[in-house]
């Protein structure tokens, strides 16, 4: 038996480290991505519209699902645990008033899936290449990798 603390991050990390890749790469080809980290297997969505997946993690997997030409493209990728749950989610929208205006559909559905629940949505901006994070209905914008890979340790293994 080994104190919590002591436990191997193997999986974590490696989840982590697909993720930055795949992101490092949509950012680079201005590929627009919402990805959506649970905290939760009650994470609520529109499972009409969304394709199950249940796939492992994988960078060229998540490239090619939001590739342009991809028929699942459009919409939220959704990872809880060490699978890919769902792709091509319609997610809640934003209300928020104070989000800027500037800001499209993508970065105000990352929004909304955190303001009512713990989950981290990533976003890369078609637009301007950048990275985005929100949490708990605050949309953290223009990150480094380094940022996002920090944001997303502390979700996955310190459990904040």
């Amino acid at each position: 038996f080994l104190p919590d603390k002591f436990k191997s991050y193997k999986e974590e990390e490696n989840i982590i480290n697909e993720v930055i890749t795949a992101v490092a790469r949509m950012a680079g080809t201005r590929t627009g991505a919402l990805i959506v980290i649970a905290n939760t297997y009650r994470v609520k969505f529109d499972t009409a519209s969304s394709i199950a997946i249940d796939s492992n993690i994988n960078a060229k997997l998540l490239e090619s699902i939001f590739c342009k030409g991809s028929p699942l493209h459009d919409g939220a990728l959704i990872i809880v645990g060490n699978k890919i749950l769902a792709a091509k989610v319609i997610l809640p929208v934003s209300e928020n008033p104070n989000l800027p205006t500037r800001i499209g559909l993508r970065h105000r559905s990352a929004v909304g899936i955190t303001e009512h629940s713990d989950n981290l949505a990533i976003v890369v901006s078609e637009e301007r290449g950048t990275i985005s994070y929100a949490e708990d209905g605050n949309l953290v914008q223009d990150i480094s990798l380094e940022e996002l890979k920090v944001k997303m340790y502390e979700v996955m293994v310190d459990g904040y």
